[in-house]
């Protein structure tokens, strides 16, 4: 984030913040998710500089240890602070713990919450839920076209239809599709993938008797969890369905990995 100095000149390939590792430093990522994470780290000047500045911080800090996995990071200690940024640091580290106390808290009166939430659930009106359906739409959509400018007319035409897609691989999280017959031309937009150092999605169009397969291209991140690939016209207007499939980093001349999803193309 832009309150840790000394790494503005620096970028990370993956994307990953300082909420990310002050998540892997308190052992609050999935297994997977850390173990990669560990890896990248070897590998990231500027997600280094993250580790250090923050390891000392929450140790310091009063946090349980066993907050943090046995074989998690070593809490190095950082001289890339000024003491006035650490005073700031160890600030936001309390609003941090003051908070991660309040979900335990919330947690132990879960029933409370869940009948609470049941109760006001009731108070919802049919209108009050078209509302939220259609605000969460609009935002992705606008979260869309702020990734990728060129594809903005294509996704306020209204003849471009939009659906929820689930991937067959739980590390690819959920997806949205944006997809119109008329100009050939689709979004592809996965929510809550896992990051890899290792693998990329791809993109493929598929003719109706799957004996050819065009290479669409690789989904894009701009940020560790989120993916997306806008197909622009005339590369799909011969194909029956596309498919993503998950390749070795760089992508895949023909896919060595079993279809991930495959969505069929809503023809007239």
């Amino acid at each position: 984030m832009n309150g840790t100095p000394g790494f503005r000149s620096e970028t990370c390939p993956k994307h990953y913040a300082e909420e990310d590792w002050i998540d892997w430093l308190l052992g609050r990522k999935p297994k997977l998710e850390y173990e990669t994470m560990t890896g990248h780290l070897e590998r990231c000047p500027r997600c280094r500089g993250i580790e250090a500045a923050w390891a000392p911080l929450l140790k310091n800090d009063g946090l349980r240890e066993n907050d943090v996995p046995a074989d998690g990071p070593r809490m190095a200690k950082s001289h890339l602070l000024s003491e006035a940024m650490h005073r700031r640091l160890r600030g936001r580290v309390r609003l941090r713990a003051a908070g991660i106390r309040a979900r335990r808290a919330l947690h132990a009166h879960r029933r409370t919450a869940v009948a609470l939430a049941a109760a006001a659930a009731l108070l919802l009106c049919v209108a009050g839920l078209y509302r939220t359906t259609a605000s969460q739409s609009d935002q992705r959509k606008a979260a869309a076209a702020v990734l990728e400018p060129t594809a903005q007319s294509f996704l306020e035409d209204p003849q471009t239809a939009s659906y929820r897609i689930h991937p067959g691989q739980e590390a690819l999280g959920e997806g949205y599709i944006w997809f119109n017959d008329s100009s050939g031309e689709m979004y592809v937009m996965l929510d809550g993938v896992l990051p890899s150092e290792d693998h990329d999605v791809q993109a493929w169009a598929v003719d109706a008797q799957e004996r050819e397969r065009v290479n669409l291209g690789l989904l894009h991140h701009d940020r560790a969890s989120r993916a997306y690939l806008y197909i622009r016209k005339g590369m799909l207007l011969q194909a029956h369905h596309i498919a993503l499939t998950v390749e070795p980093s760089g992508g895949s001349s023909m896919p060595t990995e079993p279809d991930a999803l495959v969505f069929r193309l809503r023809r007239g």
